[in-house]
């Protein structure tokens, strides 16, 4: 297995991670999306459970053991990450949940 794509794997769940800590804690937001999103602590929410899911959805990518043994990992992988993408679609909307 090439190392390449496990690190741009971990850079990406990193990345989406840091974003939403940095939602959670301060309300900050990308510049380009900040004007759309009402809720920022949501958004970040949302976020997490996106790096969540892209994690179990690549974990064959970075442990091929894995694969083997835990196949139905990418399939809970994507369900959470769909899940992430409705949560930080719900920090569009106005109003409560």
């Amino acid at each position: 297995m090439h190392p390449i794509p496990a690190v741009l794997a971990a850079l990406f769940v990193s990345g989406l991670a840091a974003m939403g800590v940095a939602a959670i804690r301060t309300g900050w937001v990308l510049p380009w999306g900040a004007h759309k999103i009402l809720r920022p602590r949501l958004w970040g929410s949302g976020s997490l459970v996106l790096a969540v899911g892209a994690a179990l959805f690549m974990s064959p990518v970075a442990s091929p053991g894995l694969a083997d043994r835990f196949a139905v990992l990418p399939v809970v992988g994507w369900a959470v990450f769909l899940v992430g993408l409705v949560i930080q679609m719900a920090a569009r909307w106005p109003g409560r949940l």
